[in-house]
């Protein structure tokens, strides 16, 4: 992935997977950002671009998955603002908000001079109003990041490949629904997001389906798609993926078997045709794969290659 592939992706998982936020300690307060996932690999990306750092969580409960979360400050200087703003989709009201907020951060020149001016030192003092500022940003943050504010007013923009292998490797799944009749496989891939008109563009270019949750707590809802658009689709953000690479091959080699697999006819009851026994062993086996993958998880399906 050339620069501008590799921060398209990083938006598209940070849209996924990340959380901007504000700490407050009395009266200070602490722009950052943070990403969690089960893999750190994906996280030394951003550590390389953003700085901050990588720790693994304290698993409390023995159920818990193993989870390893990036954090990196954000200060008048940040990079990952200035670097993500216009890429990011979902979280794109989250980082308006970092931006005003970053402006209410006072200048540092002046404060290391022996002989300071009056003005040097007005420079670096936060006033009532600068506090003021930062409450509020802090209060509309909390709200946003708590789903009380929408994104679905934003515009989505231009979907890039990458931002889509992020935004996949983040919130999709790829898996298999067996024919009976034919003893073959559907694929399938699907991504859940809160943001609707965001799933709504992906469908207006890929096609499928978006389904949304009928359950009065959750606000996420998803788009699925299926047959060969779920192939063209996955061929388009192939290149791409990290977290989910390996099933995304295994679903393509079991739709190249099915392309190469011999039919025969039945004869009896029903008719029709199916595949031969060998073909069916062969998709059998990566159906099988498929859903070892996916049920262990995406430490089990990552792709480190991809990733330098």
């Amino acid at each position: 992935m050339n620069r501008n592939e590799k921060l398209d992706y990083l938006a598209g998982f940070f849209d996924a997977e990340g959380c901007i936020g504000i700490e407050k300690q009395r009266n200070r307060y602490q722009l950052y950002v943070t990403v969690g996932q089960r893999v750190p690999e994906v996280l030394y990306l951003y550590k390389a671009l953003f700085g901050g750092n990588i720790r693994q969580r304290k698993q409390v409960k023995e159920k818990w998955h193993r989870l390893w979360v990036w954090r990196s400050p954000c200060g008048r200087n940040s990079q990952f603002v200035k670097l993500m703003s216009g890429r990011l989709k979902i979280k794109a009201p989250g980082l308006a908000l970092a931006e005003k907020f970053i402006k209410t951060l006072k200048t540092t020149g002046g404060r290391n001079k022996i002989n300071k001016t009056a003005e040097d030192i007005a420079r670096c003092m936060i006033t009532e109003e600068d506090t003021a500022e930062r409450e509020k940003l802090h209060q509309e943050l909390k709200a946003h990041n708590k789903g009380k504010n929408d994104a679905d007013d934003m515009p989505v923009g231009q979907l890039s490949a990458a931002y889509l292998a992020g935004l996949f490797d983040g919130d999709g799944a790829a898996m298999t629904a067996k024919i009976r009749n034919v003893r073959s496989y559907v694929p399938r891939a699907t991504i859940s997001s809160s943001f609707h008109a965001l799933l709504y563009a992906i469908k207006e270019e890929f096609g499928g389906s978006v389904y949304p949750n009928s359950h009065p707590g959750w606000r996420a809802s998803h788009w699925q798609i299926a047959n060969k658009s779920a192939i063209a689709f996955l061929e388009h953000i192939r290149k791409y993926l990290n977290v989910k690479k390996n099933v995304v091959e295994r679903i393509l080699a079991l739709r190249k078997l099915q392309v190469n697999g011999v039919m025969i006819a039945v004869h009896g009851m029903g008719g029709g045709r199916r595949f031969k026994e060998s073909s069916v062993a062969g998709m059998d086996s990566i159906a099988a794969e498929i859903k070892l993958l996916n049920r262990k998880g995406p430490e089990y399906s990552i792709n480190a290659a991809v990733l330098s």
